[in-house]
């Protein structure tokens, strides 16, 4: 359950670097 939340989070984060 950690690390697929923790895997999302850095999901999140690569996607909006992207973004940005």
């Amino acid at each position: 359950m950690y690390c697929a939340a923790l895997f999302f989070y850095t999901d999140q984060m690569f996607l909006f670097l992207v973004i940005v």
